[in-house]
Order: C-alpha cells, then structure tokens, then sequence
C-alpha cells in the first residue's frame, strides 16, 4: 500500500545487528531467516548472478529463496563492480523449485536519492512468515530515517517489500519514491499487459522477475550506461515525481517481488494475486512421432498484442493461465517450422492437454578429431548461404555452447538444431591450427553429417598460449557464464588464463573440471583491481583465496596509481606475483601524474612494481597507440614487458583476439607452473600476436634478453609460422622504437623471403648498431584480415605479431636507453632522460 500519513511516531533510534548463529536448524519447517556462514552456506541459491557471502541474510520458504545483502561497513559490502554499495540490497532471488538465481539486485528506496543501510534486524526469523528489517538512520546530514522490511511467508512465490520514510527534520522533505530493477542485459523488460506489474525475463537463462505495486502503477526509466535494468516509480504519488514529506511525517509503500521460469509462470502468479479470474491449460509440445520437445519457445497473443512467452519444460509441456477466451499460440524451436494455432481458454481447468505437432528438427551432426583421433575443444561456425536466410542466432555472447552463429564444443561432437538451408561451416582451434571449411545443405526433418580433423601445423614447442586478461559475469558488467569463458579459451587454442575479475577473485577450475578441460587450460588465482575509488586497473596473479568472502579474499581497490600498485605488490606478505598495468595510461604513469604538462617523475611506486603493460597495437600504423606509447616508455630505461590481452567480455569470438607466447619448460598445460608464467613474463620472454607465430633470435638471446655485442654487429633471426588462414606480408625491426628503413622486407620487394607454407618467413637479419640499442621485431599482414575464422564475417582485425626488445650492450658498459620519446609528450621526456627506477 502506498499512502502519506502525518503526525506518526518517529523511530530514532539506532538498530543493533543480532547474531543469528544460534538459529534453529535449517531444516526446520516454515519460513526461515538464517545467517550464511560455513555451516549453512549450502541453502544458498545457485545460479549464474549468486552474489552471497558469508554474513548475508537468507530468507529461504518452501518456495523462495533470497538473500539481502549484509549491512556490515567493515569490511565495506560490496556486490560486485557495478553495485559498490551493496549493503541491505536484495541481490539474489529465485524459486526453490528453478534454484536459478538471474537477478542482479533490487534496491529498494534507491528512486531519485541516495539510500545506505547501514543497520539490519530480524524481526521475524522462524515461523510462517519471517521478516527482516535494514534501516539507514537519520543523520544531521540526512535528515530523514528509511526503514524497509523484507517479508518471506510459505506458500507464495514473492518477497513482500515494505519501506517507511521519515522526515526528521523541521523542514519539508522532497522525496521521488521508487526503486531499481538491475537485471543482466540479456533480459527483456517492460509493463505485463495484463497485471500492473513490471516485469523481465530472460529466455536463455530460463528466469523471469516481476515487481507488483500493491497500489498504482508503475513509471519507467531505463537505467543508463552498464547499469541494466530499470528504475521504478510509482504512479500513485505524483507519477514518479519527487512527494513532499512534511515535518514528522512519514511516507509508506509496498510491493511484491516475484521469481519464475518465465513469463507464463510470472503471469500465472499475478493474475492470482489481483484476483482475476482465470482458466488453466496445458500444452504439450512434440514432433510428428509424440517424442516431446523441450525448450520450444511458446508465446501467447490476443488481438496481435504479446502476452506472455515460455519455454516447454523436459517433458514438452507449458502450463498457461490466463482469463477465458480465443488466444493465439506460436511455438518455435529451432530448426523446425513455427507452428501457430488458436487457443481456447476454458472456465476453471481444461482436461485434457492441448497438442501441438512440429515437424522433426533439421540440423548438422558435427564430430571433430584431433590428429590422434581423438576428443578435442574447437568452434564451430555456421554461415549462411542461402539467399535470403540469416546466420543462426544459437544464443546471447555470453553463455557456454551456442552462442549467436558459433557453436563451442568440449569434445569435437555434438548435434546442433538449424533452420534448412546451405551453409559454410569453419571448424577452427585457435592460430596453431589449420581451420577446416566444409559446406553443408541442411535438409528438412533431417540432420546433415559434418565431419573433420583438426591439425596442429604450428610447431610452438617450448612456448604456451595465454591470455592474462578476461571476464565472467562475476565481474558485474558483463554476463559471461564461468563455464563460457574457459569453453572459449581452450576452444581458441589458450593454454594459461588466470581468472582476472572485477573486484573479487573467482575460481575458474571448477568449470575447467566441469567441462573436462585439465589436459587443454591452466589457470591460476587472480584479481583485476578496478573497483570504487580505483583511477586505475591492474591485473595480478597469483593470489590466495578467501571463498565465500568479500570479494574471495581479493585486493581492495582506491587512491592513485602509486597507492593501488603498492597495496598489490605487498598484499599476502609481498608474495611473489604479476602486477600487470592493463589499458594504460603511460604519459601519467611515468612523466606526468598530474596532467599538466610538466614532467614530474609520474607515479615512482608504480614504476618500480609494474613489471607489464598491456602494449598490443602495430607500433607502424599509428604515432601514438598502446605500442608505441610502451616503446617510448622503455627508451627512458624501463624494463616494462609488453602483453597482448582480450579484455574480453563476451564469449562471440572473444578469447584468441589476442594473445601471449610465453616461454615455457614445459608444452602440458596441465604441467605449466603458475610461478614460472610470473617469472617468464617479469623477463619478457613474451610475443604478443593475433595470430601469426613469430620468434626472434640474435645468438642465444631471446625477446626480453640482454645481448652484447661489442663490434655493434647483431644477426637477427626471425621467423614466422602461420596457419591456413593467418597470413604476413611485412616483416620490420625497430632499432629502440623507430623502423629501420634497411630492416623493412615486404611481399612485394623480397617476394622470396615470404614462402605459401606453415613457414611464412625464415630469414637472418643482419643490423648494425652505433650505440647501445634494443631490438623490436613486427610481422604483420598489411591490408589482410583475420576474417571469418576470428570475429565472423566481419573479421577481426589485422594478423600482427610484435616481440618484446632484445637489450644490445655495445660499448661493454650495460645497456643504456637512449631516452627517446618517439616524438610523443612533448617535452616530457627530454625533461625526464633515463629515469628508470631500480627494483
């Protein structure tokens, strides 16, 4: 109920937290409100977006369970990188039945003000109803006390929300009262047509929400930037204008929050509970033969106007509730006709089920082998040919198997479901591999063989793969599921991923294990640091643990870059780790902190513990890019190892964009050792590359090494491997960052040096050095893409390999930088000369 009421008592006093350890057992019947610790932590919900942690509140009926996020400020309750502030927020919610939490977070009084509950008090915590009440007390500063009681009772598939707003000041108090709805942006939202209720569903993830006003209605504003989702108001007081709460007054209203599979249950569910007479039927899915259908989409229509969509459950069936009368209901499932058919909705409960018959499914039967016969991770890719019809849509770019034209495969095999028609199939693993093209006519009611090898042609022995930078929905801005994004990994051909999330440390081997990936991925423990107060992002692996902790147990973030990069450095007592500096800012880092023009040393702490950069750009094509920027940086005598990572958010071709070749002891990445990939990357035994396999030798020097060579003569070796479908036309060295003009070999004036074969180039180089230099090699193909095998039909950028520098000593003294800014800062460098500090 949503009213004004002058004149109530005001409650100010503060509200202490009670311990709930001594609750009655879990199992006991009824409603319950228990603390999650050790001991309880296995009634949490389950499901991609589960933000619990130790601490939190879970309301758990025999049909709901959810979880308000605990109040405590130290340590400061965080959601993840996109709700900082997650104190007293109703972050996970979902039915027992689904277990399938999908819900960002609901925050309650957030309309137009800013809400921070900071107290929390079971009311409640056993019975048929139990209630727990999160309070943000008046201040001096914030004159006024909210109160919001969160109210789980048996037998009903909501949470009641109720919130009372004091002003407690002399003063009138402008008030916007509302909500906010953070859903992941896969969810489709909007008003339910025939309830005044707000709803979202996701039809991938299987879950629905609604929100029912229990007066009014609803207004709505989508929320911006990553933020998705929808802030509510309420249209009974001023249609979501701010209210005018007069002195000693209080304002109220309640809502409902719901959890369902999907909209025909949500729909169900409210219709009931605004007492609208209903009739019930089931409709029961399957082929030609009665063999059911699960997961076709069902969507009910009256008078061309939407109502309501769902999925058919394992056995092909849908219950559907709506007031009696003629509906129309379409069913889809891929690879098989829509079938649309009038529906009758009796008085009460039909009988007998209504049938809908679909044609068989067409689709591919796909397996893949290895060279050894056997199982192997790949994508699949599916291009349509036939005029007229549209590559697949398989999922959204964040689950794990289909994902839009793509098909992910742990083990090579697999039957995917497509609408008939000609298509190009690219089977492909990664840069190592020659990619395999087949085309498929795919026949009605009928599935189309598709069979191929993978053959590894690129001999990268004594290297590994591995991006050092990536996300899950962990994260907070993104939906990646876990599962997802090691798919994507191994299937690109990746042999070592530290999980490198938002805020916390997730552990991403147990979707390894999941999948059966432990022969093909290795990972480790890591943490971007990027949370609130953080002006800057760092990567750092490897890191212990804490589960079921504020962020796991990871890194704090907040103040400058010299602050941020210490507290890495010297987190879990110094302990040997990577401190990567991603997406960076060099001209602040190491000339100019403060931005205004002048050199100042940049941030010292910082330069003394970075020890990489993420650096991957072509250093030919632009003045000023991540590449150049870096090379610039080591000129002034920086040992600063260039990465080459994806930051990837999606799993549509995200992982292999880029990628590191480290030096490694071992080719198993079973075998890999995390502290060797630190200590590998700290020398800069690193080639980054989107493709092409380049390596560089003068002597026994490698990339990252120091070489000397007192006559000044240096014979570099290059050489580059490249796949069917990666392909190099220039290969230049940079002499400390500038292109050589006399080490710049293209296809087209030595056609010789560039063979048709695995190998590309293989050629020595010889270079002759007046002054201590360090040595840059760059592969690239001019005018080529990586297209369709990386990034679809658009392509996915341009094959190019860069190494890190061979450091030359000529004059027998330890090599010197030449202080070189590459024509960039202005002024800054040649202020700064060889700064470097010394670890």
């Amino acid at each position: 109920m949503l009213r004004l009421r002058v004149g109530s008592p005001l409650h100010l006093s503060c509200l202490a937290f009670l311990s709930l350890c001594a609750l009655l057992p879990v199992t006991a019947p009824g409603a319950q409100i228990v603390r999650l610790d050790a001991g309880t932590w296995s009634c949490a919900p389950g499901g991609r977006e589960v933000d619990a942690i130790y601490g939190d509140y879970l309301l758990r009926s025999d049909q709901i369970l959810a979880v308000v996020a605990d109040t405590a400020s130290e340590p400061f309750r965080m959601g993840n990188t996109m709700q900082p502030d997650a104190r007293g927020m109703l972050m996970d919610l979902t039915t027992r039945a689904n277990n399938n939490d999908q819900l960002q977070a609901f925050l309650p009084a957030k309309g137009g003000q800013e809400v921070t509950y900071s107290q929390a008090e079971v009311i409640t915590r056993t019975g048929p109803e139990v209630r727990l009440r999160v309070t943000h007390p008046a201040t001096e500063a914030e004159p006024f006390l909210v109160e919001t009681d969160y109210v789980l009772a048996d037998n009903q598939p909501f949470v009641t929300i109720f919130t009372r707003v004091c002003n407690t000041s002399p003063k009138p108090l402008n008030w916007r009262v509302g909500d906010k709805l953070r859903t992941e942006g896969n969810f489709g939202q909007g008003l339910a047509p025939l309830s005044r209720a707000y709803w979202a569903y996701d039809k991938w993830a299987q879950a629905a929400y609604a929100v029912l006003a229990d007066e009014g209605t609803f207004t709505t504003t989508p929320t911006t930037g990553r933020e998705n989702g929808m802030s509510l108001g309420y249209t009974r007081l001023g249609s979501g204008s701010p209210v005018t709460i007069a002195p000693g007054a209080e304002l109220t209203w309640s809502r409902r929050l719901l959890a369902a599979r999907d909209q025909l249950q949500l729909q169900a569910a409210l219709l009931s509970l605004e007492s609208v007479a209903c009739g019930t039927c089931q409709v029961q899915v399957q082929d030609r033969l009665g063999a059911p259908i699960p997961g076709a989409q069902v969507t009910l229509r009256q008078a061309e106007r939407q109502l309501a969509s769902g999925a058919t459950d394992s056995r092909g069936r849908a219950q559907i509730s709506l007031p009696p009368g003629q509906y129309t209901l379409t069913v889809t499932s891929l690879g098989r006709p829509d079938v649309s058919q009038e529906l009758e909705i009796p008085a009460g409960a039909s009988v007998s089920p209504t049938v809908v018959q679909m044609a068989r499914a067409a689709g591919v039967e796909v397996q893949v082998v290895g060279e050894d016969g056997g199982e192997i991770p790949c994508k699949v890719q599916f291009l349509a040919v036939t005029p007229g019809l549209s590559d697949p849509e398989l999922g959204p770019g964040c689950v794990t198997f289909g994902v839009k034209n793509l098909r992910y495969t742990e083990t090579g095999s697999f039957r995917q479901a497509l609408p008939p028609g000609a298509y190009n199939v690219v089977i492909s693993r990664g840069p190592e591999y020659d990619a395999v093209y087949r085309h498929v006519q795919v026949v009605a009611e009928q599935f189309a063989p598709v069979w191929a090898t993978l053959r590894r042609v690129v001999d990268t022995r004594g290297v590994i793969a591995a991006d050092l930078h990536g996300h899950t929905s962990e994260s907070g801005d993104n939906f990646v599921e876990t599962t997802g994004r090691v798919l994507n990994l191994a299937a690109e051909g990746i042999e070592f991923a530290p999980s490198t999330d938002h805020v916390r440390i997730v552990p991403w081997q147990p979707a390894i294990d999941q999948l059966h990936l432990g022969r093909w991925l290795k990972t480790a423990l890591g943490e971007e640091i990027s949370g609130p107060g953080a002006q800057t992002h760092e990567n750092a692996f490897p890191l212990p643990i804490k589960l079921h902790s504020q962020a796991n147990g990871g890194i704090p973030a907040g103040g400058d870059l010299d602050a941020q990069v210490s507290r890495i450095y010297h987190w879990n007592h110094d302990s040997e780790k990577l401190v990567q500096f991603n997406h960076p800012d060099l001209r602040r880092a190491y000339f100019d902190k403060d931005s205004d023009g002048k050199f100042d040393g940049g941030f010292r702490e910082a330069q003394r513990y970075l020890k990489a950069v993420e650096a991957m750009s072509n250093p030919l094509a632009a003045k000023s890019n991540f590449a150049s920027n870096w090379l610039a940086v080591v000129n002034q005598g920086f040992r600063l190892t260039g990465v080459a990572n994806t930051d990837t958010h999606t799993t549509f071709h995200g992982n292999g964009l880029q990628r590191n070749y480290i030096e490694c002891s071992t080719d198993e990445p079973r075998r890999i050792g995390i502290l060797e990939m630190v200590r590998q990357v700290k020398a800069g035994h690193v080639v980054m590359s989107t493709g092409p396999y380049l390596e560089v030798r003068a002597g026994t020097a490698h990339p990252g090494d120091d070489l000397s060579a007192p006559d000044g003569k240096v014979r570099l070796h290059v050489r580059v491997q490249c796949a069917n479908w990666v392909d190099i036309n220039r290969v230049q060295v940079l002499v400390n960052g500038r292109p050589d003009p006399a080490l710049n070999l293209t296809r087209r004036t030595h056609p010789q040096a560039f063979p048709r074969g695995v190998v590309r180039f293989d050629q020595d180089l010889p270079v002759t050095l007046s002054g201590d230099a360090h040595l840059v090699v760059v592969a690239v193909g001019e005018g080529l893409t990586l297209a369709p095998v990386m990034g679809g039909r658009k392509g996915g950028g341009v094959p190019l390999a860069v190494s890190n520098p061979i450091y030359v000593d000529v004059d027998g003294g330890g090599f010197k930088a030449n202080g070189d800014a590459l024509g960039l800062w202005k002024g800054l460098a040649a202020a700064a000369g060889a700064t470097a500090v010394e670890d």
